[in-house]
């Protein structure tokens, strides 16, 4: 369920949620693949369910739910990051490798509206 909850986390969506099933299960295992599908799989389920009950109709070209760029310069504003490269114990920190993953992300088609959410870039 935390994978879950990253994913609806706007700046984080499923980039974060790769890296991890990368740092955890290496890159293009079957353990990762099981776990990637299984998440977008409850991520289908509660999308389905959620549009039955609204009624169904979603619009993927909506531009209504697009964050503000006022809430998001504030939020910048608000937060300090470190900008430490490694840990003492010579690891990468997670939002610096975070980071370079988003700076390898291209624009995807759109389909639905949680694929369009999952496909649309994360907010910094």
């Amino acid at each position: 369920m935390l994978m879950v909850a990253t994913v609806f986390d706007p700046s984080k969506k499923l980039e974060l949620v790769k890296l991890c099933f990368e740092e955890l299960y290496g890159n293009d295992t079957v353990e990762y693949k099981e776990m990637y599908d299984s998440l977008l799989n409850v991520l289908r389920s509660l999308f389905k369910e959620y549009s039955t009950r609204l009624g169904g109709d979603t619009d993927p070209d909506d531009q209504s739910s697009q964050p503000n760029k006022t809430s998001q310069s504030s939020r910048e504003k608000s937060i300090e990051r470190m900008e430490i490269v490694d840990d003492c114990a010579g690891y990468k920190r997670i939002d610096v490798r975070y980071k370079q993953k988003l700076n390898e992300i291209g624009v995807r088609e759109k389909r639905d509206e949680l694929e369009t959410y999952l496909r649309e870039s994360v907010e910094n």
